[in-house]
């Protein structure tokens, strides 16, 4: 077997053995990797492309995740990331970006009901009853729909109800 680079003669012909080479440096997304100018017309390494590919999924954001303590949003490149970082939140390297969490709407619920009724046990037909409606920044209805969640407690039983409603119905 020859070494890379030497030249063997064969019959009359002069065959160079090509050496294994590659292009090992840094590549972007503007490189072709298959043996063009910008990498001196060798392939590019495998190790390379990887590298390269690593380096833009770990840079895409794939989770947002609600800091409700902070009001804001954190986002990471994966679950993996994401979980990580809750589990130690001095790998900051993880964060992609944050963002503040903006406060565009709020709720207004109206009683028509009492708000506080004072229920016997076994009796029934007792109800309340109120209208809702979302808001942006500026006070306007915007016309949203509701998700109430009601909670029954009986002889230490508790029942949770999940309800939605439309914009402008009565609820009782």
């Amino acid at each position: 077997m020859q070494n890379p680079g030497q030249i063997k003669i064969v019959g009359k012909k002069i065959n160079k053995v090509m050496a294994n080479k590659v292009y090992n440096e840094k590549i972007d997304k503007h490189q072709d990797w298959g043996c063009d100018d910008s990498t001196g017309g060798l392939p590019v390494a495998g190790s390379c492309v990887q590298e390269f590919i690593k380096e833009q999924l770990n840079g895409k954001a794939g989770i947002f995740y609600y800091d409700s303590s902070n009001n804001r949003y954190i986002v990471f490149s994966d679950a993996e990331s994401r979980d990580t970082y809750l589990a130690d939140t001095t790998k900051t390297d993880l964060i992609i970006g944050t963002f503040d969490a903006p406060f565009n709407y709020s709720a207004q619920i109206t009683m028509s009901s009492p708000t506080y009724v004072a229920i016997l046990a076994e009796t029934k037909n007792n109800y309340i009853d109120f209208t809702f409606d979302t808001m942006n920044k500026s006070g306007q209805s915007v016309g949203e729909d509701v998700i109430c969640t009601y909670t029954f407690i009986k002889s230490g039983n508790k029942k949770i109800v999940t309800e939605k409603y439309r914009y402008g119905q009565a609820v009782f």
